[in-house]
C-alpha cells in the first residue's frame, strides 16, 4: 500500500547519501514526502551544536533532489505539536513516518504514536554521518 504522504523530522546537515536514501524511501512509500526540517536554534538544543549549513542552504539543497515536496519549518526542539497541527489539518490523507533506525526514541513520538501514523524504521546507513562529516572537516 502507498500512502499519500511520508513524514520525518530531521536536520540534515551536509546532505549525504543516508540522507538521499532516506528521501528516496519516503518516495516509494508515499505519493509525497514532507520534511519537519529544524532550523538553527532548534537543531543547536537537539545536538549542542549548530549545524555546518545554515537552515536556508539545507532547504535548497533538499528541494534540489527532486524528492521532496514540501519542508515545514520546525523552530522548537520538539516537532510534536506541528506534527499534530498537520495531522489535524490533513485528515483526509495517510501518514507514514520514516526515520533512520540508529534511535527508537525521538522527540514528537507521542503524537505520532497517538494518531497511529505507521513508522518505518530505514536501516543505519553505515559510515556516513554529518557527525562524521564535521569531524573531517575540523581536522
Amino acid at each position: 500500500m502507498k500512502y499519500d504522504v511520508a513524514i520525518v523530522a530531521c536536520i540534515m546537515d551536509m546532505t549525504h547519501v543516508g540522507h538521499i536514501e532516506l528521501l528516496k524511501i519516503m518516495r516509494e512509500k508515499a505519493n509525497e514526502t514532507w520534511l519537519f526540517l529544524h532550523d538553527d536554534k532548534s537543531a543547536y538544543h537537539l545536538k549542542n551544536k549548530f549545524p555546518v549549513q545554515s537552515y536556508e542552504h539545507r532547504e535548497k539543497n533538499l528541494m534540489a533532489t527532486g524528492l521532496v515536496d514540501e519542508i515545514i519549518t520546525v523552530m522548537s526542539k520538539n516537532p510534536g505539536p506541528l506534527f499534530e497541527a498537520v495531522l489535524i489539518n490533513n485528515k483526509d490523507k495517510r501518514f507514514i513516518y520514516v526515520r533512520g533506525d540508529d534511535t527508537f526514541d525521538w522527540p514528537g513520538k507521542e503524537v505520532i504514536e497517538k494518531y497511529n501514523v505507521p513508522i518505518f524504521y530505514k536501516k543505519y546507513t553505515d559510515g556516513v554521518s554529518s557527525t562524521k562529516l564535521r569531524d573531517e572537516l575540523n581536522k
